[in-house]
C-alpha cells in the first residue's frame, strides 16, 4: 500500500532534507512524486517518475488561451478547421513530439525502478468535460473514412445510416452537433464522437508502447480522471484496460466505473488538500471499499507541513488513518480479497451518454463556462443513473458496471450475473439487443426504466424502442426529444404482453413479462430526483417498487442494514469481500453536516463469528450485528465460521548480530480463513525497528518472515511481535541479540 507524496511547490532548500525526511517517514510516506530528480535519486523513498507529456493536460489560465481562441474564432466563421485539435492525436508530427518527449523524460527515471510513470494529469480530448467537436483535422477524417469503411462496409449502408446521399468516400464528413440537431438524424455525429473514444484510447496505448521500449514493465499513470461526457473521450471501459495506475478523482460515479472495468489496475486512493476530521477517514475507507488498495496519494507537501515544519492539523488526521489502514494491515487484507457482487449489471452505455446529450445540448462558446453545453435530457440522464446507484446501495445490493463491448460479447451469461439494469439507456446496440434477449431466454433478469432503445447504436432515432417486444409494451407514438427530456411516466405506454404491476399517480410504473426462462421489467419512471428526495426523506416512493421489482427478479442483498425501527437504512455504502472462507463486510455511512448516530441491526442470513476489525474485539456467533454507526462513519467486520483460538510465533530466542534469523507463525482456528498479519520487531529500547517489520499475508493459515540483524545495532533485549489483522489475537517473542 504506497503512499504517494505530491510536491508541487518550491524544491526543499538546502539542509532541511532531513527533517522534512522523517516527517514524511512519519506519514507512513513510502514513494515520492513530482520532487526534483537529484532528491529522488537519493532519498530514501521509491519514486514516481514525472513525466508529464504536452497536449494531454486540460489547459488553464493562460494555457487555456489557444483553446478560446480557437472555440471564439469556429463561433465567428463556422469553418471546421477551427475544430481540429491543437495537438491532433493521429497527426504523425505529434505523434513523433510524443515519442521525443517520452525518450528525454522517462530514460533519466528507469534506473530507480519508478512505482509508476505520471504522464497524464487532468487530460481530455477537449478540456475537462467541455463540448466541444474534435476533432476535424485532416488526419482524423482521412482516419475515420477507413474506420467507417470496416463498420459499415459499403458507402451505400453509410449513406442508409446517415441518412446522406455521397459518391464518393473522400467527400464523406461527419455532422457538427448543429448539423446532426438541424437534420435529425445524428448517427454521423455520434460515429465521430465513437471514432474520436478509440482514438483517445489508441493514443494512450502508444504512449504506454512508447514508455515500454525504455521500461518494458513500466506502468502509465492517469491522475485525476474526469467524468465520462460525449466530448472528453474518457471511456473507461476502453482505458482502464490501457494505462496501468489511477488517481481518479470521483464525480460521475467514477469510483464505480473504474473499479468495474479492470479489477486489477491498480487505483490509489485521495487524501490531501488540507482535508481533516471525519472526511479523512470517510475518503480513504471509500476509496477501500470501492478496491482503490495500490495505497494513497496525498496533495501535497505544503498542506502536510507547516511552515515551522510542524504537521498541520490534516497531518494528523491523515497520519492517524494511514496508521490504522497501511500500519493495521487492514488494506493489504482488502486488497487480497474480492470484492463480492449479488448478480447485478448496470449498463454503462456511451451510446446512450451520445443519445442523451445530442437531442438538447449545445457546444459552448468561448465566453461559457467550461462543461456547461449539457440539456436537460442529460442531465437527466447523468441524474438517474446517480439514482439508481445510490438506490441500489441503499437496498444494500452489490454491482458492476458493464459497458456496450461486453454485452455484446456475451459477459451477461459468462460472468454469472442475474440482473441487468438499464438507466435511461436510450441507444441500445443490435449485438447489445441480441445478447440481453439471450441473456433472458437462459434465465437472466433485465430490468429498465422508461425510453428504454428509442434509439439504435448510432444514437438514430427508431419507429419503436428496440426492446419492446420483450418488455411487452407498446406505444401510440415513439418517443422523441420532448419526451426524452421530461421525468414524467409516458403517459400513452401500454401493456401489450405484459401484465401491470403498479401505478403512480395514475399512471401504469411497472410491466411484467416472463421470456424464456427469464423475466423483463420495466419500470415506467425515472430516479433523477432520488438522491434530493432521499435529502428530504421522501425517497420511499422509489425505494418500495424498486426493492419490489429485484424480489419479483429473484434478488435479494446478501446483507440488510436496518435502523432500531426495522426500517432500511438509508444513505450509506455497503461493500462485501471475500477471501476462501471469510467474508468481509464493509459500511460506510454518508458524510452530511449534521453529525448522527443511528443504532443498526446487521442481517447476516447465517450464523458467523464476527470480529469487528477496526475496534479490535470479538463479537461473539451471531446471524446478526448489532451495533451503532455515526456520520460518516467506516465500519469493517469480519464474519469467519470458526472463531480464531490463538497466533503461534516460533522462532530462536538469541541470535548475534550478522546474523539471519528466521520466524515461523501459524494462525489457530478460524476455520481455515486467510489473514493478514503484523509481524513487528522492537529493539532492546523499544523502538521499531522499520526495516526489519513488515506486513504478511498467510497462506494455509501460516507465514514466514525474517531478517539480518545489522552490525551496528543494539545488543539486548528485542521483541518480536505478530498481530492478527482480523482477531487482535498476538504473540511476543523475546530474542536475546548480542
Amino acid at each position: 500500500f504506497d503512499v504517494v507524496m505530491y510536491l508541487f511547490g518550491p524544491d526543499p532548500a538546502p539542509g532541511l532534507w532531513k527533517t522534512i525526511e522523517s516527517r514524511l517517514e512519519q506519514m507512513q510516506v513510502s514513494t515520492l512524486s513530482s520532487y526534483p530528480l537529484e532528491l529522488s535519486k537519493h532519498a530514501n523513498f521509491g519514486v514516481q517518475a514525472q513525466t508529464r507529456i504536452s497536449g494531454q493536460e486540460s489547459p488553464d489560465g493562460d494555457a487555456r488561451k489557444p483553446y478560446l481562441e480557437q472555440k471564439r474564432n469556429w463561433a465567428k466563421t463556422r469553418d471546421k478547421r477551427y475544430l481540429a485539435r491543437l495537438y491532433c492525436l493521429n497527426d504523425p508530427a505529434y505523434r513523433k513530439q510524443q515519442e521525443r518527449e517520452i525518450d528525454k523524460l522517462v530514460a533519466p527515471w528507469v534506473p530507480f525502478s519508478p512505482m509508476s510513470y505520471y504522464i497524464y494529469e487532468e487530460p481530455s480530448l477537449t478540456c475537462y468535460t467541455d463540448a466541444m467537436d474534435l476533432c476535424f483535422s485532416p488526419h482524423c477524417m482521412a482516419k475515420m473514412r477507413e474506420w467507417l469503411k470496416k463498420q459499415y462496409g459499403s458507402l451505400e449502408a453509410l449513406n442508409r445510416q446517415w441518412g446522406t446521399r455521397y459518391a464518393r468516400w473522400e467527400d464523406v464528413i461527419p455532422d457538427t452537433t448543429e448539423e446532426a440537431q438541424q437534420r435529425g438524424n445524428y448517427s454521423s455525429w455520434a460515429d465521430h464522437r465513437t471514432f474520436m473514444e478509440e482514438t483517445y484510447a489508441e493514443n494512450y496505448a502508444y504512449v504506454r508502447d512508447l514508455l515500454r521500449r525504455h521500461d518494458p514493465e513500466g506502468l502509465v499513470l492517469l491522475s485525476g480522471t474526469q467524468e465520462s461526457s460525449p466530448h472528453n473521450g474518457c471511456d473507461y471501459s476502453r482505458l482502464n484496460h490501457i494505462v496501468g495506475h489511477l488517481n481518479p478523482y470521483t464525480g460521475g460515479n467514477q469510483l464505480e466505473f473504474l473499479r468495474s472495468f479492470n479489477p486489477g489496475l491498480r487505483m490509489s486512493v485521495g487524501t490531501g488538500y488540507g482535508v481533516s476530521g471525519r472526511t479523512t477517514l470517510y475518503d480513504l475507507y471509500n476509496g477501500l471499499f470501492h478496491g482503490f488498495t495500490a495505497g494513497a496519494y496525498i496533495f501535497w507537501q505544503y498542506s502536510i507541513l507547516n511552515p515551522d515544519y510542524r504537521f498541520s492539523e490534516s497531518a494528523e488526521s491523515i497520519r492517524e488513518a494511514l496508521e490504522e489502514i497501511r500500519d493495521g494491515g487492514i488494506a493489504r487484507l482488502l486488497r487480497s480479497a474480492e470484492r463480492s457482487n449479488d448478480g447485478i449489471a448496470i449498463h454503462y452505455s456511451f451510446p446512450s451518454i451520445h443519445g442523451s446529450w445530442i437531442v438538447d445540448g449545445h457546444t459552448t462558446g468561448p465566453d461559457e463556462p467550461i462543461g456547461e453545453g449539457a440539456g436537460p435530457t442529460y442531465r437527466k440522464f447523468e441524474a438517474n443513473r446517480d439514482g439508481w446507484v445510490n438506490l441500489l446501495k441503499d437496498l444494500g445490493f452489490g454491482f458492476d458496471f458493464v459497458a456496450r463491448q461486453q454485452i455484446e460479447a456475451g459477459d451477461l451469461t459468462r460472468r454469472n450475473f442475474r440482473a441487468l439494469i438499464l438507466p435511461f439507456s436510450v441507444a441500445i446496440t443490435a449485438r447489445e439487443a441480441q445478447a440481453i434477449r439471450a441473456f433472458v431466454e437462459a434465465g437472466g433478469v433485465v430490468i429498465a426504466d422508461a425510453q428504454a432503445g428509442v434509439m439504435d447504436g448510432h444514437a438514430r432515432w427508431l419507429p419503436s424502442g428496440s426492446l419492446d417486444d420483450l418488455f411487452g409494451i407498446e406505444r401510440s407514438r415513439p418517443a422523441r426529444g420532448p419526451e426524452l427530456a421530461s421525468d414524467k411516466p409516458e403517459s400513452d405506454l401500454k401493456a401489450r404482453t405484459a401484465r401491470p404491476l403498479a401505478q403512480l399517480e395514475g399512471q401504469p410504473v411497472a410491466f411484467a413479462r416472463e421470456s424464456g426462462k427469464g423475466k423483463a421489467l420495466y419500470l415506467n419512471f425515472f430516479l433523477s430526483s432520488y438522491v434530493e428526495d432521499r435529502r428530504d426523506g421522501r425517497e420511499e416512493r422509489w425505494r418500495e417498487p424498486v426493492h419490489r421489482a429485484l424480489r419479483w427478479g429473484g434478488l435479494e442483498p446478501a446483507f440488510r442494514v436496518l435502523t432500531d425501527g426495522g426500517r432500511p437504512l438509508r444513505g450509506f455504502l455497503t461493500a462485501s469481500f471475500r477471501k476462501g472462507s471469510a467474508e468481509y463486510l464493509g459500511l460506510l455511512k454518508t458524510d452530511e453536516p449534521e453529525v448522527r448516530s443511528h443504532p443498526i441491526t446487521v442481517q447476516l442470513g447465517r450464523p458467523w463469528h464476527i470480529y469487528d476489525v477496526r475496534g479490535r474485539r470479538y463479537l461473539g456467533q451471531a446471524e446478526r450485528i448489532r451495533d451503532s454507526i455515526q456520520t460518516a462513519e467506516p465500519k469493517l467486520y469480519a464474519l469467519l465460521p470458526e472463531p480464531v483460538t490463538r497466533v503461534v510465533l516460533d522462532g530462536p530466542r538469541t541470535a548475534r548480530r550478522g546474523d539471519s534469523v528466521r520466524f515461523r507463525i501459524r494462525v489457530a482456528g478460524g476455520g481455515g480463513h486467510e489473514t493478514v498479519l503484523r509481524f513487528r520487531v522492537l529493539r532492546a529500547d523499544g523502538a521499531l525497528a522499520r526495516p526489519y517489520s513488515e506486513n504478511l499475508e498467510t497462506a494455509s493459515g501460516g507465514a514466514e518472515a525474517g531478517f539480518r540483524i545489522a552490525l551496528n545495532d543494539p545488543p539486548g533485549s528485542w521483541r518480536v511481535q505478530v498481530t492478527d489483522a482480523v482477531s487482535a489475537q498476538e504473540a511476543v517473542l523475546r530474542l536475546e541479540v548480542r
